[in-house]
This record gives C-alpha cells, structure tokens and sequence, in this order.
C-alpha cells in the first residue's frame, strides 16, 4: 500500500492487486469517474483526515472501492445522491461545492460500461463508493523480445517499433 499527502489534502493511500487490473472501457470516461470520485472525497473530508483506494478482482469483475473519513452523508439523503443537480447541502453556492451532477455523471459511466454503483456513508465517519466494472481479458500473445503490447478503444495492439507504433494486430 502506498500513500500521498500534501499540505492541504487528506492523506491517499493505495492498495491495487499484485496481478495487473484492467478495465473494458472507454479511458477518458472511465479517467472522468475516478476523478469525480476522487475529487468528491477530498473535498468533504479534511486535510486530517484519509482517503484509502481498493482495487480487487473476483472473476471476471473488477471492484474499486474509494474510501473517506469524510463528514458523511446523512442517512435521508443517500436515496438521492444519483440524481442530477441534488446536493446534500443546499447553503452551497456552486463555487463552494460544485453543481450537484458530479455522482449522476459516475452513475452514468459506470451503468454505461454494464458495472454497478453502491454508496454507503455514516455521518462523521466518512463515505465509502463500491464501483464494480467488467474486467478485461486481452488476447495471450506471445510477445517477442522487444515487443509490448498497448492498449486501445477496439482492442489492443502489438508495437514492434515503438518510436513509430508499427506493425499492430
């Protein structure tokens, strides 16, 4: 497990498998829902406090769990923290605390790659948000000496040369 603080933020620690973890997915979408979930933990949970990253395969699933010790949520807010534009604080301008679609748009992605959302939270104890995403498979290639293998959005690719990206499968 490793850990990251700076000055103003929360201490975020790690923890991935020893074996490599990879998603189906579209990346940019998939980089816009961790970073949402991210940027939402660090923003309710004080620089004291800890966000933990749990990453995890059960067959052909992979389970991220993004964990504060935020304030919490308060139980008669949790069936509606999917929806567009609600927010748990209403005193919040949008400069304080965003526009209230941050967790719509993760629902929208993760549904959109077939995985699934959870949420639990206890107020003054923190959050914690369960995404599980299909798991993926690439092709066994036996790779040559100085070949690797890159991903893309159809599938992946073997690069001989990998200052010109050629000669792909």
């Amino acid at each position: 497990m490793e850990s990251i603080q700076t000055v103003d933020t929360p201490t975020i620690s790690v923890e991935l498998p020893e074996e490599s973890v990879q998603v189906q997915g579209h990346v940019d979408s998939l980089v816009r829902l961790f970073t949402n979930l991210l940027e939402n933990s660090a923003r309710h949970t004080s620089k004291d406090g800890s966000i933990a990253i749990f990453a995890a395969t059960v067959a052909d699933r992979v389970i991220v769990t993004v964990t504060d010790t935020g304030e919490g949520i308060p139980p008669e807010h949790l069936p509606h923290v999917f929806e567009r534009f609600y927010r748990v604080d209403d005193s919040r301008t949008r400069s304080q605390g965003g526009t209230g679609l941050g967790l719509a748009i993760c629902q929208t992605i993760v549904e959109g790659h077939g995985g699934s959302m959870m949420l639990d939270s206890t107020v003054g104890v923190g959050t914690s948000v369960r995404v599980v995403l299909e798991r993926a498979n690439p092709p066994a290639i036996e790779l040559l000496p100085d070949e690797t293998i890159v991903g893309s959005k159809g599938g992946y690719a073997r690069v001989t040369d990998p200052v010109n990206k050629s000669a792909g499968i």
